[in-house]
């Protein structure tokens, strides 16, 4: 299993919200996930957490939901192929752990749903696809690509990248037609996209 060994029982099954909030902010209580996360597009399908959160399978977050990470690490951690939709939530920070083999190893973005981190994007295994939808993204606090030929970013689109850009040696960027802003908000900015 890929699941974090931090004496937690995880959620077996696939996590449904729809009315309610599910407040994992006021305990900072860290939540695992193995077959998806689905809220329901109304206002009153909530999901609050400062903490960290582990999940595998598809994640569907519809409009008029609410998500709201405000602190700890969005780990997405499947097999296999894994779609992500975060209706254009901003999310804190993100890291893509896909132990899937070459070619099985993707976290896709969903069409009309962007990337937008107010944290950092760490990715260790897996490609984070924004091509296939052509959907932005936006990073506050940095990106790091590991040191493994599987932690790939593929983008088309524009990509906003505000901190540090490291990328590992065997690590790569497939970028074609996009634009690569830089905003760091600082004097300097450091850029290492490798090759």
């Amino acid at each position: 299993s890929t699941l974090p060994r931090l004496g937690l029982r995880p959620l077996s099954g696939s996590l449904t919200i729809t009315n309610g909030n599910l407040n994992l902010m006021d305990n900072s209580e860290v939540m695992v996930v193995e077959q998806g996360i689905t809220i329901a597009n109304d206002a009153d399908a909530q999901l609050t957490t400062n903490s960290n959160i582990f999940a595998s399978g598809t994640i569907t977050v519809n409009t008029s939901s609410v998500l709201a990470i405000t602190g700890g690490i969005l780990t997405l951690n499947d097999h296999g192929n894994q779609t992500v939709d975060l209706a254009g939530k901003r999310i804190f920070n993100l890291t893509i752990n896909n132990l899937g083999i070459a070619n099985d190893d993707s976290v896709v973005i969903a069409n009309n749903s962007q990337l937008l981190l107010s944290g950092a994007l760490i990715i260790t295994n897996g490609t984070l696809n924004l091509m296939d939808n052509t959907e932005a993204m936006i990073v506050g606090s940095g990106v790091t690509l590991a040191d493994d030929a599987d932690a790939i970013i593929t983008s088309n689109t524009t990509l906003t990248v505000s901190g540090t850009i490291t990328t590992g040696a065997s690590a790569s960027w497939a970028i074609t037609g996009a634009t690569l802003i830089l905003n760091g908000g600082t004097r300097r900015q450091a850029l290492d996209v490798n090759s």
